[in-house]
């Protein structure tokens, strides 16, 4: 086995406590969005919404 490519029990330790707070926090937020119910959503009051803001921004 090459000796460079050794990785140190500490350090393998502590990036698998990294993913696993990684991947909790993950999961913990994809249930939090899935609590939240959906969302009214609409393209074209986006886009309006947006326009307003593009052109008050010009107008400047």
């Amino acid at each position: 086995m090459d000796k460079d490519k050794k990785t140190s029990p500490d350090k393998s330790s502590q990036q698998n406590t990294y993913d696993e707070t990684k991947l909790k926090t993950l999961q913990s937020l994809i249930q939090e969005g899935i609590d939240s119910g959906e969302a009214e959503y609409s393209y074209e009051d986006l886009m309006e919404e947006t326009d307003d803001d593009l052109v008050c921004s010009i107008n400047f």
